[in-house]
């Protein structure tokens, strides 16, 4: 029968030890990637635990069935008891995240402990060394499992009180399955060998088996609510960025509204306020210029060019209204306005014209200051060579390479040696249209070899 029993013993520590060894290894693993507190503590807890039926397994002489655990004989044994208990309450501490103003008294146990336990292990090897009588070191042994029982009492009290998560419920249940087994332990340790199957050491460890698999559910539903509250911390902060760009959004959008709306305005007030204006210049100095050259003939001059300025005045406020119209954003409307031109001109001054506009970029969408300088200056440069150049032909092409608007304007007409040639307005402008859209030109004329005009600007 006591073989039997031996056995049986046996096969309880080793099946408990290898159960705790993989929860110590999958704890500890978990801890490498995790790298929490309470990890730290309930893997060192495991690994003790494990240590301690290990050490059962291969020394089973100190089986309770056959020397009491508290004989001084087993104080190996009792020694890695205390320390499995020891972070036992290590852990629980950490697991219930005491706190010294909220939780005084459990707190102080806690901080207690390890000096309570510390003092016991000492105390049993000073009392082998002196061979002081077995009956004091029993009741010793008796003394700190009491106070250890009291301990659990106190935090299973603490833990019942905060039962609203399932955490705690888990760890209730093993805290509940450690005092249990701990009593049924103790019990076993005062009856005589052979008087029950199951000794007092397997029955200790079958309440830290239960305890583990409890523990262990805690700590699995714990790491479950944190990827939950980071998952639903994710969600909310994407759902506030979301709210943010929308608002962003909205805000640009109605900036545009605002813009587009200020277009319109200012395209309406110059066309009906100052081309009106400029218009009625030009009209009245026609009108009055026969009389002016009858009565003030030396007025005649002054009233030519006072037409001729508003006239190009007018020239110039419907190529700023039409840049400015939001009705004209459309690039479409850029090629055709700049080909009537170019016809318009080529037509009177006996040019062939020679346009090609690349169809990759009819759906791009310019800026308005950008429409505005290229316009003017494919116009200026036209009215170029149609004016001073006396070209026959003349060569337009508009194109887009990888976001890169590119505008060419060559004529074959007289040029210009860009060395000797008096840097006038026309040249100034070229450059300062082209830096204001952050875009590059480039002029390049030869005397009876024409002038080719390039500009290049990024969308």
């Amino acid at each position: 029968m006591k073989i039997n029993t031996i056995y049986l013993n046996q096969f309880f520590f080793i099946f408990i030890a290898g159960a705790i060894l993989l929860a110590a290894i999958y704890h500890t693993i978990l801890y490498s990637h995790r790298k929490t507190k309470l990890l730290s503590y309930y893997s060192g807890y495991l690994w003790f635990t494990f240590l301690y039926c290990f050490y059962r397994v291969f020394f089973p002489h100190h089986d309770p069935e056959f020397i009491t655990s508290f004989a001084p004989d087993s104080t190996l044994d009792e020694s890695l008891q205390m320390v499995v208990y020891l972070m036992y309450v290590r852990f629980i501490g950490i697991a219930l995240n005491l706190k010294k103003d909220t939780d005084g008294q459990a707190y102080v146990f806690v901080k207690l402990t390890p000096v309570v336990i510390g003092g016991y292990v000492l105390l049993q090897y000073i009392l082998i060394a002196f061979k002081i009588p077995f009956a004091i070191a029993t009741v010793v042994a008796v003394i700190i499992r009491m106070y250890l029982l009291f301990l659990g009492f106190v935090m299973l009290i603490k833990v019942l009180k905060r039962r609203a998560r399932l955490y705690y419920n888990y760890l209730s249940a093993g805290a509940i399955s450690m005092i249990f087994f701990g009593l049924l332990s103790s019990a076993a340790s005062f009856m005589p060998g052979g008087t029950i199957v199951i000794g007092a050491a397997t029955l200790l460890l079958l309440g830290f088996f239960f305890d583990v698999i409890f523990f262990s559910a805690a700590i699995g539903y714990n790491i479950r609510e944190e990827a939950l509250e980071k998952e639903n911390a994710l969600k909310l902060i994407l759902q506030q960025q979301q709210e943010l760009q929308l608002k962003e959004l909205e805000k640009k959008e109605a900036i545009y509204e605002t813009q587009l709306q200020e277009r319109f305005r200012m395209a309406k007030d110059l066309h009906d306020d100052i081309g009106a204006t400029l218009s009625s210049i030009s009209m009245y100095s026609d009108a009055i210029k026969d009389q002016v050259k009858e009565k003030l003939p030396h007025l005649e001059n002054v009233l030519n060019k006072m037409g001729e300025n508003s006239r190009d005045m007018v020239t110039g406020m419907s190529d700023i209204i039409w840049a400015i119209n939001p009705d004209n954003d459309n690039t479409n409307k850029l090629v055709s306005r700049m080909e009537d031109y170019a016809r318009d001109i080529c037509a009177v001054k006996d040019m062939q014209l020679h346009f090609k506009a690349d169809g990759t970029f009819s759906p791009v969408k310019l800026q308005v200051e950008q429409r505005k300088n290229t316009y003017l200056i494919f116009k200026e440069a036209v009215n170029n060579a149609a004016k001073y150049a006396g070209a026959k032909n003349i060569w337009i092409e508009l194109s887009l390479n990888d976001k890169e608007i590119n505008l060419l304007v060559k004529d074959d007409g007289n040029g210009f040696n860009e060395v000797t040639a008096r840097r006038g307005n026309g040249l100034k402008n070229f450059e300062a249209r082209a830096k204001e859209i952050n875009g590059n030109i480039a002029i390049d004329s030869k005397e009876e070899s024409g002038t080719t005009v390039s500009l290049m600007f990024s969308i």
